[in-house]
């Protein structure tokens, strides 16, 4: 509890200074794309219980692309799993057949990023790609889902007398940079603005362009000077933000209904948007000066143009020159794309550069990039800003028995996606898992191979699907308790979190995912709890009557029992194995999938799936 808070005191005192969160500091330059699977989506749409997941992981330094997915409560057969391009709601072509790297319910497939062709990586960046499964009774498709980058929203507007309703006369000019937590919950506003009266209050209004409206959040306590800084809940007007529906109002002594009004809007055009804070603080070594500087960045879906909008207020002389350097926080290094030429006058830097190279966008992905503002009176640099991405740095588990400590014997498989704020306060996760019913989900702190404490527990936020499968969809964020935080989140970055699931029939845990960075093929886990005994099933799938036949178990004392995927017992017996085998009758049983476990008088224990039809 004192190091949870004595970290909180030190994010609060090192705000805008040379200091970067546990999460900055291990930016990587991947990119996380989601995509959740449902009927629903299916155009048009279909009937089915079943849902799935696809997670797509790029990343533009190692020239690589991941992919991995499960679906689950399937009606038929997989005849096939496809990358389409279109829009959500629009059918379109195949780009990317993956039916080959599918493993029953799951798939799991790599290849290098450059052998994707160049339209096809913009397409997925912009949204307009969608995971389509098809079925034998489905061939149009019975699961569809858009992928969509894992990355919190950015918001900005300028701030201008014109904007007023009415207009208004002046000459003052600002910006907003505002960015909204994926949870929709937070929203951080930062706002640099000139040339007003005595400003007297400031706040966010509810109401379309054109119109006025009522207030939906204060920021008069927020404001320092020429700006406004912090943090607020954003939760009751959510949704007339995300509409464009939500303005800055800027109140002063001399325009008491509003100096300066900025309508704040999404930065729509890509998925990959990035912020920025300048002050003299970052500067290495730190200077004084009041100057203050806020922008926002952003890469087209092409990766092949970067645009920028920054305004800057307080400079103590004339600007010579403005570049994006390589650099980590703390640390100086060589001008990457140089931004003098797009100066503008009032305070504005506005252009855009197709001198983008992968060493950049790399550099920029993993927050190894900074704005430096140059003046007559301080020509190595007045103001400086770490350029920070809104992607949210992800993470992927791939679920099965064979990771458990002691491994398990069991058909469930799954996969699942984690990602975390840069910020380090909010933590998204999303599973789908096949074969099993949990009965409680837990994040773990351990690495691969060990059992460790209960970090946080996910049982409510899972759901049964068809009675063969179940899916998770939430958030753990800094106002949970126990809180997500600083410290947490570098237990992720060290792959010291797993996630186990526990089962009616394995208690201690039936299946496993370590939460990584790096991707892990998935395999069906073989392992016993004790010597290997081969045996098979037959007929599978079955209709009247199961044969167990055993190597070498001949005379042994045989106990079986048949589970449902939710851990009931619905058949069990004893009996000596004779060397033809043995028969167990499952007339009765309803149709579905089963689990049948067998202990031999060797204590040697196996159990494996069977289908009932």
């Amino acid at each position: 509890m004192i190091r949870r808070f004595l970290a909180l005191v030190f994010v609060v005192t090192m705000s805008h200074t040379a200091w970067a969160s546990s999460v900055e500091a291990n930016l990587s330059s991947q990119v996380l794309l989601l995509a959740r699977l449902s009927g629903s989506k299916v155009v048009p749409a279909v009937q089915t219980q079943a849902e799935g997941l696809v997670a797509v992981l790029l990343n533009f330094q190692k020239d690589s692309a991941f992919i991995t997915g499960t679906v689950t409560g399937m009606t038929s057969a997989i005849t096939g799993i496809h990358l389409h391009r279109g829009r959500a709601g629009e059918n379109g072509d195949v780009v990317l057949d993956l039916s080959s790297s599918l493993q029953g319910d799951v798939v799991a497939a790599a290849t290098k990023l450059s052998s994707i062709p160049p339209a096809v990586i913009a397409a997925a960046l912009k949204g307009e790609l969608y995971v389509a499964v098809h079925t034998m009774l489905n061939p149009g498709g019975e699961l569809r889902g858009q992928l969509e980058a894992e990355t919190d929203v950015q918001l900005s507007a300028m701030l201008s007398g014109e904007a007023q309703v009415p207009p208004v006369t002046t000459d003052a000019t600002g910006m907003v940079v505002a960015t909204l937590r994926q949870d929709g919950k937070k929203l951080r506003i930062w706002a640099v603005f000139s040339g007003t009266a005595q400003v007297t209050a400031a706040h966010l209004h509810r109401g379309a362009s054109g119109t006025n409206g009522d207030v939906v959040a204060d920021l008069s306590g927020m404001i320092r000077g020429n700006t406004i800084v912090g943090e607020l809940d954003a939760s009751s007007f959510v949704e007339a933000l995300l509409r464009g529906e939500v303005y800055m109002n800027i109140h002063t002594s001399a325009y008491p209904n509003g100096e300066l009004r900025g309508q704040l809007s999404t930065t729509a055009r890509t998925q990959l948007a990035f912020e920025v804070w300048l002050d003299g603080a970052q500067q290495v070594p730190p200077i004084s000066t009041m100057a203050r500087g806020v922008g926002k960045f952003w890469l087209s879906a092409s990766v092949d143009t970067l645009w920028w909008d920054i305004y800057a207020d307080g400079l103590s002389s004339t600007i010579t020159g403005v570049h994006l350097h390589r650099g980590a926080v703390g640390a100086s290094g060589d001008v990457l794309l140089d931004l003098s030429a797009s100066v503008q006058q009032n305070g504005w830097i506005r252009g855009s550069s197709t001198s983008v190279s992968s060493a950049l966008i790399a550099a920029l992905l993993s927050g190894q990039v900074y704005v430096n503002i140059h003046t007559a009176n301080n020509p190595n640099g007045e103001i400086r800003g770490q350029v920070w991405r809104l992607l949210r740095e992800g993470f992927v588990a791939s679920f099965d028995g064979q990771q458990q400590v002691p491994p398990v014997t069991t058909l469930a498989r799954g996969t699942g996606i984690v990602s975390i704020d840069r910020t380090g306060s909010s933590l998204h996760y999303e599973f789908v898992l096949n074969g099993v019913v949990p009965q409680a989900v837990h994040f773990h702190k351990g690495k691969r191979g060990e059992n460790g404490d209960v970090l946080f527990d996910l049982s409510s936020s899972f759901s049964a699907v068809a009675m063969a499968g179940a899916t998770a969809s939430g958030y753990w964020t800094a106002e949970d308790m126990p809180a997500f935080d600083a410290v947490t989140a570098e237990l992720f970055f060290r792959d010291s979190v797993y996630v186990n699931v526990h089962s009616a029939l394995y208690p201690n845990g039936e299946c496993r995912g370590q939460v990584t960075r790096q991707y892990a093929p998935m395999g069906i886990s073989t392992a016993d709890n004790g010597s290997q005994q081969p045996v098979q099933l037959s007929p599978n799938p079955v209709q009247t009557t199961l044969w167990i036949r055993a190597e070498s178990a001949e005379g042994s004392l045989l106990a079986w029992r048949v589970f449902t995927l939710r851990g009931e017992t619905v058949l069990e017996g004893t009996a000596e194995y004779s060397a033809g085998g043995y028969m167990v009758d499952v007339s009765s049983l309803p149709s579905g999938v089963y689990l049948l476990q067998m202990t031999f008088s060797s204590s040697n224990r196996r159990a494996l799936p069977f289908v009932k039809q």
